[in-house]
């Protein structure tokens, strides 16, 4: 097959005199163009452009029916330029061509094309939600104020990453109530449930992380998958725990979902970076061992963790998250997955994601009018899901009335899991007050546990260690009545005061009807 080089004359022409081998001679300047420049020639054709954010580079490919959206340093372009140079020359490009054509790419579209912010699953603009089918035509769902539809085109940059899988198309006319035939949650909790599928379905955080705890045989891993399907769908929808904070940075990156499957209780280090992950913050890894350069990521996203052990034993993780027990599943009430369960799941999927982009343009219209009551740490997304409480046939205030409940079970199973916690309910139990030195504190405390777990690792050794611990679990006492005040004069002291706790909430909305 001939190829018309005069497409590349220009840019051959800037890189003439640069490309050298390593004999110093000028590929370029032997009448035909080099693979790099003929390969980053295929390239000019695109639309490239970078995300501000972090400067990485992305490629615009327009189909005769839908635009796609590619890193260019993903393993898909490189294979789109490798065949694209194999299509105009017949021959195969070396690997060193294409990894060095990339990386000029790569430089072109950050330092010589505009900036694009770029999405994965979920976006925001101009007020509107954007959902990401993850089908074959790149559609996309547009969730307005006044409504949802699906787009053939969206308006802002999604890109696709690891195994990502496909949303069903909505249909109208559903409700969630059908989801209670597939997810094993008391009754009680599924207001969580609901509230946790929405603000997973919301462009920005907190998230809630939401933990499915039970016995063998309470279908955690099942609930977890079906879960992700309406928010996430993945070809490996459950994940095992990440091995360092490298690997759960990577899983962060390439998923909108983050699941972790069949958890045995959470190392500290794990526990912080949900925590990270759930309101915001910074998650970060060198490259390689060799490198000084970082990967830093600020990301929030919703998590789902399931397992037989009390998970959120940290006070700081559980009053992020949304802790259901799950009950056991009895006989006459197990299906069969294969044959049952999964295909009425698939039947049933499109209406319940429609039922979810009704309760979206709810919250969106409510939203502004939402008064609540009482803030709790994560306001933004009780309001949001308070916002939605008319499309989802809940009275006003069912979802603050479950969620304060279910924080302060929390809170109470993150204390009762401290030693140092556990104690110092004990202490208060029969007592207003308690005011003494850390000294002190540590003695009295020390009565309240067994010589085994005053050994152990979790109790502390030092007045030191104590303080350290009552400041993790003071916003937790807090919660439960209990107030850790600290002073220092000629000596230093600590003081733990009860006072009342109010045992109800309300919420208030100016717009609960429609």
């Amino acid at each position: 097959m001939a190829l018309d080089y005069t497409k590349f004359e220009t840019a051959d022409e800037e890189l003439r005199g640069e490309k050298k081998s390593a004999r110093g001679e000028d590929k370029s300047s032997m009448g035909r163009p080099s693979q790099v420049t003929v390969l980053i020639g295929l390239a000019s054709e695109l639309n490239l452009f970078h995300d501000p954010r972090d400067g990485a580079g992305y490629a615009e490919l327009e189909t005769p029916t839908h635009r796609e959206i590619w890193p260019i340093a993903s393993k898909r372009f490189k294979g789109w330029l490798s065949e694209g140079y194999f299509g105009l020359t017949g021959r195969g490009a070396s690997r060193n061509s294409v990894g060095d054509a990339v990386a000029t790419i790569e430089s072109m579209a950050r330092y010589r094309h505009e900036g694009r912010p770029v999405y994965m699953r979920v976006a925001a603009s101009n007020g509107n939600i954007y959902i990401d089918l993850v089908d074959p035509k790149w559609r996309a769902i547009e969730v307005t104020a006044n409504g949802w539809r699906v787009l053939d085109r969206a308006p802002v940059m999604f890109i696709r990453r690891g195994a990502m899988a496909a949303l069903p198309e909505p249909e109208r006319g559903g409700g969630l109530s059908k989801l209670w035939g597939f997810i094993n949650v008391a009754e009680a909790d599924r207001p969580l449930v609901a509230g946790w599928l929405l603000a997973a379905l919301r462009p920005t955080g907190p998230y809630p992380v939401l933990i499915l705890q039970g016995e063998q045989e309470t279908a955690k891993s099942t609930a977890t998958r079906l879960l992700r399907s309406l928010v996430d769908p993945s070809a490996v929808p459950l994940k095992a725990p990440p091995r360092d904070e490298k690997d759960f940075l990577v899983g962060a990156i390439n998923n909108w979902c983050v699941t972790l499957d069949n958890l045995s209780g959470l190392i500290p280090w794990l526990s912080d970076a949900l925590c990270r992950l759930a309101t915001g913050g910074g998650l970060s890894a060198r490259q390689l061992y060799t490198d000084l350069d970082e990967i830093t990521v600020d990301v929030q996203r919703p998590c789902i963790l399931n397992g037989i052990d009390d998970i959120a034993t940290r006070p700081d993780l559980a009053s992020r998250s949304l802790i259901l027990n799950l009950e056991p599943i009895s006989d006459d009430r197990r299906r069969d997955e294969g044959t049952d369960l999964l295909p009425a799941w698939e039947r049933d999927r499109p209406k319940l994601f429609g039922a979810l982009c009704d309760a979206l343009a709810c919250a969106l219209r409510n939203l502004p009018h939402v008064r609540l009551a009482e803030r709790p740490r994560m306001a933004d997304f009780a309001s949001w899901v308070t916002a939605a409480e008319p499309a989802l046939g809940w009275k006003s205030g069912t979802f603050m009335t479950a969620y304060r409940k279910n924080l302060k079970h929390g809170v109470v199973a993150g204390l009762e899991s401290s030693p140092v916690g556990q104690a110092v309910l004990t202490l208060m139990d029969q007592r207003d007050t308690w005011a003494g030195t850390p000294t002190a504190l540590l003695s009295a405390l020390r009565e309240y546990v067994d010589e085994l777990t005053a050994r152990g690792r979790t109790w502390p050794q030092a007045p030191r260690g104590l303080s350290n611990a009552l400041r993790r679990l003071a916003p937790s006492l807090r919660r439960v009545g209990i107030e850790v005040d600290r002073g220092r004069g000629d000596e230093r002291y600590i003081a733990l005061t009860k006072r009342h706790v109010a045992t109800d909430a309300k919420t208030t909305s100016s717009s609960v009807e429609e």
